[in-house]
């Protein structure tokens, strides 16, 4: 990823969220939230990691973007390594030489750009590839939960930037015992 960075483009995959589950990242074990509360929020950030493929998903897109870093890696030496040879023999080269030399390193440079720009491009279409399954069955999940339970909106806090919230009104355990339970499991505690 540094080459990517020093090229000027970092690929900055949300696969990242794919995470160990910490302590914080559910509510304490307390009762779910009443039926019918109108407002309660799921943490996806803690539940991926629990997400059935969301592993594989993860490794298939490292060995993917390892591919797509060592390339950008070669187009990074082959520009240094022009660099380098103009350096060295910049004092025994004409203007004229030196104008068409720097003209080839600049256009390798650009090449190196466009390039790692398609291969970001690439790697998040790869990325939306992969998780789209995960999310789609997620999301069918929290809207089981909801409909069930009557909720009528469910907020994501690792997404929508909430500042604090009631631990009551976190479905996140809920949805991670359904995913358990191979997404048709009644809530706990019902």
């Amino acid at each position: 990823m540094r080459t990517l960075a020093r090229l000027g483009f970092c690929f900055l995959p949300s696969l990242i969220m794919i995470a160990p589950l910490t302590a914080q990242g559910t509510a304490p074990e307390t009762a779910p939230p009443p039926r019918g509360t109108p407002f309660v929020y799921v943490n996806t950030q803690a539940i991926l990691p629990e997400v059935p493929g969301a592993q594989e998903a993860q490794d298939a897109f490292n060995q993917e973007l390892e591919g797509f870093n060592t390339e950008v890696q070669n187009l990074r030496a082959e520009v240094d390594s022009l660099l380098a040879q103009y350096q060295q023999q910049e004092t025994m080269l004409s203007a004229d030489a030196k104008q068409q030399r720097q003209q080839e390193i600049l256009e390798k440079q650009q090449q190196a750009q466009t390039r790692a720009a398609e291969l970001e491009q690439l790697a998040s279409q790869r990325q939306q590839e992969l998780l789209k399954p995960i999310l789609d069955r997620l999301g069918a999940i929290i809207e089981q939960v909801r409909v069930e339970n009557e909720y009528a909106v469910v907020f994501d806090v690792a997404n929508t930037g909430v500042v604090a919230a009631d631990p009551t009104l976190d479905i996140t355990r809920i949805v991670i015992a359904r995913l358990s339970a191979g997404g048709t499991a009644q809530n706990p505690g019902r």
